[in-house]
């Protein structure tokens, strides 16, 4: 059974750069392509010898390949396109530079017009002639992975179960089903290219950018070009928890997909004390072979860096691997802008009357390709005025937009979102009417029924369905669709008791701030008259266990007031907060923050500062840390007396003892850990005393020696572990969108 492309909607710019990619990578020859307007008559050109890479025929002399294009589906190649041609042949074969004449096209080639098209070509001049159409394009796609992988909006043009490999496939097939849609539209950015490179080389990505610049659909095509390439099983991170429990040493051949690692739409400090346990883990598993890409908001991995642990993952503040997604050229702007306007659908009069504005609209501050989806679909523009003003104004404004959109929709369409959103993005189907449903339906004046209706209307523009193994459910058509309603519930006190009535606790940890709005992206902030619920929900939770961190606390120590903390302890032993190990005296530390905050507030008794503070100086003691000294979470509590002593009495002991406590650390070594992890506290408190002007020059100087030897320790034990090492992945190679003048790439968006 041949497999079928709908080559129709590529767009005259995107087929010819998948022409390209066929000359240059299968068919085994690089040419020179030409901008519109300067070849004379030819897309692209080559002179020289020329042998196929399965040298099944040869070539000699001048070439000159020819694009021919059409945006209607199954249409013939009607025999007046090539006439057109002929006296461009007879010029360029006068010139010496069309011995051999190529015309590849996405028409269906009727019988008998190949061979009665050649023979005109022939007899204008050329030496030889080729035509390959629809059929043949189609047929090189198919038997060709590396193709699909350079050109990777083909995916979404054809069957995933035909094209994609059975193995590849498995492996995250509804994921790939549900990004099927917008893989059409795929423009091969210079993010993708600088991903491919960064993943072989560091084995890690983290991609940042603002909601809707295309982060997702990056990291779902590196995964299937890990599976394609390396052979990697991909597996979705939900959790620093996840990645504890699902990477596997024994089976270096797994691709980790960690989305939204430091909060989803606003910074979760939980995560970056959880991730910061984890972070030998996660260079040992990159180290064996493992493949990472992380995600993340900008905003938010701003939050993050200033909590995690950089000096034991160098890649998070390294730029060859920090890639930000929304870096976009003016071509590439354009082509993915024409992606999405041709494969929407929205009818031909619109695509008529915008056509003369859309390089302008991709030239916006604001342009994302989410934005640009959007502009393809109706269901968004419905207030648009189709004027130059009208256009920019959707594409500079695109969050006022949405939430004019998401604010206008009727009340079952609204409430359907509503429980999507309560439920955390992943609305069960079908939607049962337990307790929770029926409650806030009733609150919001509308039947099960109606809201079941409205979820069918709803598909495909604000809300999608995705399976999940036998688990399927409704959620976001995008995260930004969610920020829109989040907007809409902050603003409107009646739908805050809605959301607190229906959501779980475990979300609303997640997305709720009380009594302030001092946290980027926090959109439903809980009025003081309201923290009866929030402490109500909080004690009736009992969320699972882990051994790093404490989703309540984090949740407490930085989106709560002190006296909503004071009031939720009233009750409890607050004793539970006082660190137990010198990794957990740190300014990310949940239990640390909360003993500060009461303590600057006057809402700490002096019996547990005491019990803290004992605590903290016999652990910095005998883990030879002064991490404490480095941390404004300890203020409020030691007095700078405290401070001073310990201080002194652990740089006195390091200095003294240096030899038998490297000698006692390196003795301790598992082989399966980060050696520099050994170190680090050792390591730190030197790199204090070196710093600080309050040790005299000797103590400095003892410091920045042993500094050094620790380095050769770390090195000297580190190569005891091999790297593993991965071919190129040739998504690296992938067509460069070139600039172009003359033509619009718009030129057939309306056709």
């Amino acid at each position: 059974m041949s497999t079928s492309f709908d080559l129709h909607l590529l767009g005259w710019k995107a087929f010819e750069d998948l022409v390209g990619c066929i000359f240059r990578d299968i068919l085994g020859q690089t040419l020179q392509v030409f901008a519109e307007g300067a070849d004379g008559g030819r897309d692209a050109a080559f002179c020289g010898s020329w042998t196929q890479k399965d040298k099944s025929q040869a070539f000699l002399g001048s070439f000159c390949i020819q694009c021919k294009h059409t945006s209607k589906p199954s249409n013939n190649l009607p025999i007046s396109i090539v006439n057109d041609e002929l006296d461009k042949v007879k010029r360029l074969s006068s010139a010496g530079l069309c011995d051999n004449y190529f015309l590849l096209t996405n028409h269906t080639l009727p019988a008998g017009v190949t061979e009665e098209a050649e023979k005109r070509i022939i007899a204008s001049g050329a030496k030889t002639a080729l035509i390959f159409g629809n059929e043949w394009i189609g047929r090189t796609i198919a038997e060709n992975p590396k193709l699909r992988r350079l050109v990777p909006r083909i995916y979404g043009l054809g069957d995933l179960t035909q094209i994609v490999t059975h193995q590849a496939y498995r492996q995250a097939r509804e994921v790939l089903d549900s990004i099927a849609p917008d893989l059409g539209c795929f423009v091969p950015t210079g993010a993708y290219r600088q991903c491919a490179h960064a993943l072989r080389e560091h084995g890690f990505v983290l991609l940042l950018g603002e909601p809707a610049s295309g982060k997702t659909m990056i990291a779902n095509l590196m995964a299937l070009s890990a599976a394609d390439e390396w052979k990697l099983q991909t597996l979705m991170i939900s959790s620093p928890a996840d990645f504890s429990k699902l990477w596997n040493p024994d089976d270096p051949g797994q691709f980790l997909w960690v989305d939204d690692a430091f909060g989803t739409t606003q910074y979760d400090a939980n995560r970056s004390s959880e991730w910061n346990q984890l972070l030998p883990k996660l260079k040992a598993a990159i180290k064996s072979g493992a493949r990472v890409v992380f995600t993340s908001r900008d905003y938010i991995f701003t939050a993050a860096k200033r909590d995690l642990k950089i000096s034991a993952f160098e890649l998070f503040d390294d730029s060859r691997v920090v890639i930000q997604v929304e870096k976009l050229t003016d071509v590439e702007r354009q082509m993915i802008l024409y992606g999405h306007l041709k494969a929407g659908s929205q009818p031909f009069q619109f695509k008529t009357d915008v056509k003369a504005f859309l390089e302008d609209a991709a030239k916006t501050r604001k342009f994302l390709p989410e934005i640009a989806r959007r502009f393809g679909n109706p269901k968004f523009t419905g207030q648009l005025s189709p004027t130059r003003e009208g256009v920019l104004d959707f594409f500079e404004k695109p969050v006022k937009v949405l939430f004019d959109v998401v604010s206008s929709l009727a009340a079952a369409e609204k409430a359907a979102i509503g429980l999507v959103f309560i439920a955390g993005g992943r609305l069960p189907i079908p939607v049962s009417a337990d307790h929770k449903v029926t409650g806030t339906l009733d609150l919001m004046g509308v039947t099960l029924g109606e809201v079941k209706a409205a979820l069918i209307s709803l598909d495909d523009s604000l809300l999608k369905k995705i399976r999940d193994g036998s688990f399927e459910y409704w959620t976001f058509r995008h995260p930004t669709i969610r920020d829109a309603y989040a907007t809409l519930v902050g603003s409107n006190p009646e739908l805050i008791d809605v959301y607190l009535a229906g959501v779980s606790t475990e979300q609303m940890l997640l997305e709720v701030s009380c009594g302030t709005a001092s946290i980027q992206g926090s959109k439903i902030i809980v009025p003081p008259d309201r923290y009866d619920v929030i402490i109500k929900k909080l004690n009736e939770y009992n969320p699972p266990w882990t051994p790093w961190s404490d989703p309540i606390k984090a949740f407490l120590a930085t989106r709560c007031p002190p006296d909503l903390i004071a009031e939720y302890f009233s009750g409890k032993d607050i004793s539970s907060c006082i660190p137990q190990s010198a990794w957990r005296i740190t300014p990310h530390n949940a239990g640390m923050i909360i003993l500060s905050r009461l303590g600057q507030a006057g809402l700490l008794s002096n019996e547990i500062r005491q019990v803290a503070v004992n605590k903290i100086i016999k652990i910095s003691e005998r883990e030879y840390s002064c991490r404490f000294a480095m941390n404004f979470g300890v203020g409020g509590l030691l007095t700078t007396e405290e401070e001073t002593t310990t201080i002194d009495n652990i740089s006195q002991s390091i200095l003294e003892n240096s030899d038998f406590i490297l000698e006692e650390l390196k003795d301790d070594w598992d082989r399966e850990s980060d050696p520099e992890e050994l170190f680090s506290e050792v390591d730190g408190t030197l790199a204090f005393i070196e710093m600080n002007e309050r040790f005299d020059e000797d103590s400095q100087k003892k410091a920045t020696s042993l500094r050094n030897l620790i380095k050769e320790l770390v090195r000297e034990l580190g190569n005891e572990i091999e790297d593993a090492e991965y071919e190129k992945l040739d998504t690296e190679e992938a067509i460069e969108v070139d600039s172009t003048t003359g033509r619009s790439v718009f030129d057939d968006v309306d056709q």
